[in-house]
């Protein structure tokens, strides 16, 4: 299982409560093949995974680079790595050191979890790597305004609120889950920092879903009332 510190950096990245806008955000993660998160392939490569969670539609961009070796990288369910539970079409390999691999991808419409595996692509390969990873959270196109009557028009931006409320609680929900089973993981592994780290962005997760629904209310009856 993966080492809880090492998701730090990038757990929290594609959680993000935007409403109707479109922005990217970025992060870098400096690692090293042969170090305490990496795992041994069964053909001798060395490989490290990270726990991407993202909102539904976001398009994400993953670029890997080996400090002058030849790496690979692909996407797989979590769990166990392993280049056979890899998606078709998402494994990108390089022989050439000075390039490094890039892969892109679109999360489906639910949203979910996933591991992006970065690996050597010689046996026995060690040494430093940079893996950077982009996040686009996009939402659908808003039908263009038109001419409306004063009570609905009211009523449709009440509903487009409530409607945007329900998709921050969502994912809220998935950060708040995703907390929670590193928190027991950690716990069952004697880590209390990283525990107890979790354990509170777990509450606070779920402050913050009380504090959103009890908005989502007081807009449902103010609607009702219409």
């Amino acid at each position: 299982m993966m080492n809880s510190k090492k998701l730090m950096s990038l757990v929290f990245l594609t959680v993000l409560a935007i409403g109707a806008q479109c922005f990217a955000k970025s992060a870098e993660v400096n690692g090293e093949f042969g170090g305490e998160y990496s795992v041994r392939l069964g053909n001798g490569c060395l490989a490290e995974g990270y726990v991407i969670l993202s909102n539904p539609g976001a398009r994400q961009t993953f670029e890997l680079k080996g400090d002058g070796f030849p790496v690979c990288m692909w996407i797989q369910p979590c769990g166990e790595i392993d280049f056979d539970k890899r998606v078709p079409g998402t494994a990108f390999f390089s022989d050439e050191p000075a390039k490094g691999v890039m892969l892109e991808t679109t999360t489906s419409e639910k949203g979910g979890k996933f591991f992006v595996v970065v690996a050597t692509y010689t046996a026995g390969q060690t040494g430093k790597y940079t893996f950077k990873i982009q996040t686009v959270e996009t939402q659908p196109p808003t039908a263009p305004d038109v001419p409306r009557a004063n009570g609905e028009q009211e009523r449709v931006t009440m509903e487009a609120e409530i409607a945007e409320l329900d998709e921050e609680i969502h994912s809220v929900e998935r950060e708040m889950d995703f907390a929670s089973e590193q928190s027991r993981d950690a716990y069952r592994n004697n880590s209390m920092t990283y525990g107890g780290y979790y354990h509170g962005v777990a509450l606070s997760c779920g402050q913050r879903i009380r504090e959103l629904a009890s908005k989502m209310r007081q807009l449902k009856l103010a609607l009702a009332s219409l």
